[in-house]
């Protein structure tokens, strides 16, 4: 891999972390909110959502996971493909 290539990569790879971590922080709060504002209206509907972005917090988390290494991003790929689809197949029973 040519050096510019691999400088390219970096940029990328940093400025995909910084978007997930935006990402975890807004959907973060937006957890808490639902969840909150759910058991203080006695709301399934908003309790689910919380609940919904919880999971989507752990999504994003695997993803920062497989961003962190870049040695090791050959081997972290098919195994964050595998718990983003799990964290995304959890949705449809919540």
């Amino acid at each position: 891999m040519s050096a510019e290539l691999t400088e390219t990569l970096v940029v990328h790879r940093r400025a995909g972390r910084k978007i997930e971590f935006l990402s975890i922080g807004w959907t973060a709060l937006e957890s808490i909110v639902g969840i909150i504002t759910g058991i203080l209206a006695a709301s399934v509907a908003l309790i689910s959502f919380g609940f919904d972005s919880v999971i989507e917090v752990a999504s994003s988390l695997v993803i920062v996971w497989r961003l962190s290494d870049a040695s090791a991003a050959e081997n972290r790929e098919q195994f964050a493909h595998r718990l983003v689809g799990v964290c995304f197949l959890r949705l449809l029973f919540t």
